[in-house]
């Protein structure tokens, strides 16, 4: 087998179909051996029917995770891929025609030391949101474009996990998504970082990342998450993530800023393992925010700064009682 195109899903029977369909008219290079694993992630819906419908116009692979988790659901997609390269997609992007014969085509150019990834343009179901609250949002809602020009990955620039591919030698050596970080809805909190931890071990094993701008996907985001509650919950995610892996976070890094790092890092005097300096941050950010509410600004700075230490507090927290 050449390639496997790993798709994890769950509850989503209504717009899997559209992904399924475009991938099934995707051009495929001749001789190609390639198959589409698709994992139902405990999915009440009708995912297996959506799976039977296309079982005669793809060549497709359906096994199921019982247990709920998006890494979880990844790892058992890739337990049943057995293609050399490894192409991960999510059950709402609409690959462009070229998608799969462009990651082909890289890998066999560069079978060694490098993963790929591609573009991903925004579909958004009710309009775009505004741009000052795009600027906060993570790069799921925002979409992810690293130019036109074919490249190696620069120092801080990441691919997005619902479209990105990596040979099956290099992800048995850099081992499994890490089933404590990623979505989860079992768990009742957002969690992230999934893509970010694998793709810093696969650097650690000599990996670099290749952006391939011909191999690119339309996501589509729905309404509820263009909203400001959305982004301030995967900004509070970041922060947890931030304290548990010490890893590159692109809010924290963001050159915007640049002082918020010195009210998250931890130091002696702390507070249930908390840096004693981020309540105080915390209290006077939501003082601000409050502030800017009661002179009917949106307030979209300050909301997102407070969720963010929000995160980081809970992060240490965590790391606390872990330790």
């Amino acid at each position: 087998m050449d390639v496997s195109i790993v798709i994890p899903t769950w509850n989503n029977c209504e717009r899997l179909p559209r992904t399924l369909e475009v991938i099934s008219r995707s051009v495929v290079p001749p001789a190609l051996e390639w198959e589409v694993v698709l994992v139902n992630n405990n999915s009440p819906d009708d995912t297996s029917r959506v799976a039977q419908e296309f079982s005669d116009r793809l060549p497709l692979l359906y096994v199921e995770e019982p247990r709920q988790g998006l890494s979880r659901a990844r790892n058992r997609g890739l337990r049943a891929a057995s293609g050399k390269l490894i192409v991960f997609a999510d059950d709402d992007v609409t690959p462009q025609p070229q998608w799969l014969a462009t990651y082909w085509s890289a890998y066999k150019e560069k079978p060694h030391g490098f993963y790929f990834g591609g573009p991903v343009v925004s579909e958004y179901e009710k309009g775009p949101p505004p741009q000052e609250l795009l600027r906060f949002a993570p790069a799921s809602l925002r979409g992810l474009d690293w130019g036109l020009e074919p490249r190696v990955l620069a120092a801080g620039e990441r691919f997005l996990p619902a479209n990105w591919a990596c040979p099956a030698a290099a992800l048995r050596a850099a081992g499994d998504f890490d089933t404590g970080l990623g979505l989860d809805p079992s768990l009742g909190t957002r969690r992230i970082g999934e893509g970010l931890d694998l793709w810093k071990r696969l650097r650690n094993c000599g990996m670099s990342g290749y952006y391939l701008p011909d191999a690119g996907v339309v996501h589509f985001v729905p309404a509820e998450k263009c909203s400001l509650r959305f982004c301030g919950g995967s900004v509070e995610a970041n922060g947890v993530y931030w304290v548990s892996s010490d890893d590159f976070v692109p809010f924290l890094n963001s050159a915007e800023w640049p002082r918020l790092r010195s009210w998250c890092t931890n130091e002696s005097v702390a507070v249930a393992g908390v840096p004693f300096k981020l309540f105080v941050k915390i209290a006077s950010q939501w003082g601000r925010w409050i502030v800017s509410l009661a002179r009917g600004r949106e307030a979209y700075e300050e909301y997102i700064t407070l969720r963010f230490c929000v995160g980081v507090m809970k992060g240490y927290r965590e790391k606390s009682k872990l330790s």
